[in-house]
């Protein structure tokens, strides 16, 4: 694992931190992981959860969560049409129709 002098990238020196190589990138708790797995700002996270469009989409994703593959669904804010389906891993996705 490269050394925070060594990383490159902003998403290098963050994980370098989180992995407690370093202690010298940003203020303790400042950095989390989102659901994805990739280091980000706490404040820009939490700042994004409370978000008008996130929350929107969350519930339109919950709403349309239990209906079958190949099934349509329009987005109530931009009128877009949706289709339900499945990642590779299983988890629930919508994919513009």
């Amino acid at each position: 694992m490269p050394t925070v002098s060594q990383a490159t990238t902003v998403a290098g020196k963050r994980n370098a931190f989180l992995k407690g190589h370093t202690t010298s990138y940003k203020p303790s708790g400042a950095l989390v992981r989102n659901s994805t797995g990739k280091v980000v700002s706490r404040k820009k996270s939490h700042a994004a959860k409370r978000s008008k469009h996130l929350t929107g989409w969350l519930a339109f994703m919950k709403a349309n969560k239990n209906k079958p593959v190949g099934t349509r669904a329009t987005y109530p804010s931009n009128g877009k049409v949706y289709t339900v389906g499945r990642a590779k891993s299983g988890m629930h996705i919508m994919k513009l129709a």
